[in-house]
């Protein structure tokens, strides 16, 4: 699979619509993504195939929404590029959701995808959205 495969690849992998997508089926599906498919041209040993989990209450794009979001990186060392394929669940920000600082976790190789796994599931951003329905769900994938 190349970086820019991702998108229908992941997209294929759901096999139904993105905004029927939970956050829990949403990010373990891109785990397992992560742990079934590398993509060619990168090289795990230079970070060329990451995960990065992030929240946050933005307004990028009013109004303001609590966004959780899983994104895979993908580096071509040899092309000098980096790619990237975004989940990314919006919510009505909730007192809970406000409450929290902006984060991150990265997971910066395979090896790593079970503890990952652990802090992404245990977080206190998962726990603000159980039983929250998003706002809206998306699917990105670009050059950075």
């Amino acid at each position: 699979m190349t970086p820019a495969d991702s998108e229908a690849e992941f997209l294929h992998r759901i096999s139904g619509p993105l905004d029927q997508l939970t956050v829990g089926r949403g990010i373990d599906e891109m785990l397992r993504f992560y742990a079934d498919q590398r993509a060619d041209g990168t090289t795990m040993d230079e970070d060329g195939d990451m995960l990065l989990f992030q929240w946050g209450t933005y307004d990028f794009v009013p109004p303001p929404t609590f966004q959780l979001n899983i994104t895979r990186q993908f580096i071509l060392p040899d092309a000098e590029e980096t790619y990237q394929l975004s989940l990314t669940f919006h919510y009505l920000p909730t007192g809970q959701m406000q409450a929290l600082k902006e984060g991150n976790k990265w997971c910066y190789r395979d090896n790593g995808l079970a503890a990952f796994r652990d802090v992404v599931n245990q977080s206190e951003a998962i726990s603000a959205t159980v039983g929250a329905v998003p706002l809206r769900v998306e699917l990105r994938f670009n050059q950075c």
